[in-house]
């Protein structure tokens, strides 16, 4: 990884590494579990999703913002994001939908 490569910016690359993880351990590359990701790492992962989600991407068109809250709040039930997470980025995205 890039960051690696960056005095300075171990909490970054630790951050960037872990956001595709997920509270339940099954996400990648090291399936970490909740108790061991911290806020930066699962706020990361929200805002992920979210971004995602919300995108164009050249197979589809990106979602409005409260399709994409839909999944988000979805896996938050399921155990895969962090709940208070999902529940701060529909607060702070909304007003931008």
């Amino acid at each position: 990884m890039a960051l690696t490569q960056i005095n300075g910016f171990e909490d970054i690359t630790k951050w960037a590494a872990n956001h595709h993880e997920t509270l339940d351990g099954t996400g990648y590359p090291y399936g970490i579990h909740g108790d061991e990701l911290g806020f930066e790492e699962r706020l990361m992962s929200g805002l992920d999703i979210y971004q995602a989600l919300t995108e164009n991407r050249p197979y589809r068109d990106g979602m409005n913002h409260n399709k994409a809250m839909g999944i988000l709040k979805n896996s938050s039930k399921s155990g895969k994001i962090d709940k208070m997470i999902v529940n701060d980025i529909c607060k702070v995205f909304v007003a931008r939908s």
